[in-house]
Parts: structure tokens; C-alpha cells; sequence
């Protein structure tokens, strides 16, 4: 049962049946912590059942202590619920003490480290750890090229991790125009800015900063 909710978890349009077999699941064995985390997960994207949820997830974690998916997880669930920001932090970092190879704990830790205002230094070097573990992902690599511009103001580190999310995934909207934005504001690089404003506006037509830009650099705008 717990199989069969995991295969229907991935397919699209068939949640409430996925969710109806982690519950049979644990009917059948109520101390199964996968099925709990299984279930949390299905769980977290219904509307009104974040509390349910949250009571799968802390059960897998009392359950599976070592099970760094189980802290994780729990993580990501407190993170959605107002108030409960630092009692998230303190999951992700459990399940990366359990784990400290888990790509996601890193990014989701970096993210919430980086809304708190005088811990977001702390956030660079798991956005950092977040794309050395996921080295094929565009994102992974744009989010630490962000930290690394806006947080410690590192703008060559930054730009060479658009370029690293480029090679991955040139249709990645943000890093194309962040990318640009940082190449416009380098002496004598105007032309190669252009070309990635409008690699932007190709991905996205009605993307009015990069329009907006690109009618500047062509003197349009003043």
C-alpha cells in the first residue's frame, strides 16, 4: 500500500488516492515511520490538512529518529506554518547532522537562514553545499550566485554561477536576467548584457524589466 501511494503521489491528478493508501498503510502497521512521512508529504498540499500533516511527520521523526528525510521534511511543513520559522531551522539542521549530504535540507535551510536578517551569512555556504550536491541543477546554481551577489556582495562568484546555471539550463529566466543586469553594470560589456536581456524576453515576452533595459542600452530611454 505504502508502494502503490508512492506511485500514485507522482501521478498527476491522483493525490486522494495515493493519500488513501498511506492511510491504509498505517492502518495496517501504525508504527510504519515511511508511510507517516509519506503521508505527511501527500498531505502538505491539500488545503486545510497542514495540521494532519505535521502530526504524520512529527511521528516519523519520534518514530525513525535517524531518518533525515523524516527531520527534513518536518522542516519544510513547520516552514509553511506562520510562527514557526526557527522550530523549521532547527529540523533542517537536525536532518543535515543525520545527513549532511541532503541537497534539499541545505537549500530550504539557506532559505530560511537568509529571512532572518542576522543570520544570513550562514545561508551562503549551504546554498554553496545545495549546488556542489546537485551539480546538474540550474537552480541550485542560480540560488547560491544570488546569496553570493546580494548577501556578500561576491559579484565575479555570482556571475560565474548564472554562467554554471546557463550551461545547465539556458531557459532559466532569472539567471538570464540576472546575469545581464550584473553584465550592464560592467565598462564596456553592453553588447554581451543585450544578448541576454533578450535571451530573457524570448523565454519570457512580458518580461518588462528586461524590456526596459534593453531599450536603455539601446539609448531609447533616457
Amino acid at each position: 500500500h505504502n508502494y502503490l501511494g508512492s506511485a500514485l503521489a507522482r501521478t498527476p491528478g491522483r493525490q486522494t488516492e495515493a493519500i488513501a493508501e498511506f492511510e491504509t498503510a498505517l492502518r495496517l502497521s501504525p508504527d510504519f515511520p515511511y508511510a507517516h512521512v509519506n503521508l505527511g508529504v501527500a498531505l502538505l498540499d491539500m488545503p486545510g490538512r497542514m495540521s494532519e500533516a505535521l502530526a504524520h511527520l512529527e511521528t516519523a521523526a519520534r518514530l525513525k529518529p535517524d531518518l533525515a528525510d523524516a527531520h527534513h521534511l518536518l522542516g519544510v511543513a513547520l516552514s509553511k506554518t506562520p510562527g514557526r520559522e526557527a522550530e523549521a531551522i532547527a529540523k533542517f539542521e537536525q536532518a543535515l547532522k543525520i545527513n549532511p549530504r541532503l541537497p534539499d535540507a541545505h537549500s530550504n535551510l539557506a532559505i530560511a537562514l537568509e529571512g532572518i536578517p542576522a543570520r544570513r551569512s550562514e545561508a551562503i555556504p549551504h546554498f554553496a553545499a545545495a549546488a556542489q550536491l546537485s551539480p546538474t541543477s540550474a537552480t541550485a546554481h542560480f540560488n547560491y550566485g544570488y546569496a553570493l551577489a546580494e548577501i556578500s556582495g561576491r559579484l565575479p562568484e555570482a556571475m560565474a554561477e548564472f554562467e554554471a546555471a546557463l550551461r545547465i539550463d539556458p531557459r532559466h529566466t532569472e539567471a538570464q536576467f540576472s546575469l545581464a543586469v550584473m553584465l550592464a553594470n560592467l565598462p564596456g560589456r553592453n553588447q554581451e548584457a543585450l544578448a541576454h536581456f533578450e535571451a530573457t524576453l524570448r523565454i519570457k515576452p512580458d518580461h518588462s524589466g528586461a524590456r526596459q533595459w534593453i531599450e536603455a542600452l539601446r539609448g531609447t530611454r533616457r
